[in-house]
């Protein structure tokens, strides 16, 4: 049985750079979250139910270097605030909500996340429901959403493409 030095040499030089680049903390200049927008997943009311409603669902991608995009349980701090803008005459009109009840549905509170370690770099998807969408009265609409982080640093603010209720 032949034994190749150097196989062994490439594998242990791999182990070597995964251990010594793979396990260190990220540094990075960004004290703002990332947000891009990633797509619209539309759920119809189920007609067998009478208490269901449509859902239109604003899904995002994030990343925050700092890990400190959630707000810990208890607070009330609403950090990813969107705002939601109907298509009139060819022109981009800010939706004004009539109430609280609808500009509340807007503004929504992103969980702390208990397993990361301070300044770890965080990445995923934030789901955002918008119930019973027709009841804006409107039927072409698009997003602004911000994310603040923590300490209150924002994401730059992402328009999501139109959409339009049929």
């Amino acid at each position: 049985m032949s034994f190749s030095l150097f196989p062994t040499t490439k594998l242990l030089l791999v182990a070597y750079a995964l251990f010594t680049f793979g396990c260190q903390i990220e540094r990075c200049p960004e004290e703002e979250p990332e947000l891009e927008f990633y797509r619209y997943d539309y759920q119809s009311a189920d007609p067998n139910n009478t208490t269901s409603t449509d859902t239109l669902t604003l899904i995002f991608q994030f990343a925050d270097c700092q890990g400190d995009v959630g707000i810990p349980a208890g607070e009330d701090t609403k950090n990813l605030q969107t705002e939601l803008f109907y298509k009139s005459q060819g022109e981009w009109v800010r939706f004004v909500a009539p109430d609280t009840t609808l500009s509340d549905i807007l503004y929504a509170q992103v969980p702390e996340a208990k397993k990361l370690k301070k300044n770890q770099r965080v990445e995923g998807i934030i789901e955002q429901p918008i119930n019973s969408p027709r009841s804006f009265g409107v039927d072409t609409i698009r997003f602004e959403t911000v994310l603040f982080d923590v300490v209150g640093n924002s994401s730059q603010r992402i328009t999501t493409p139109e959409y339009v209720l049929n």
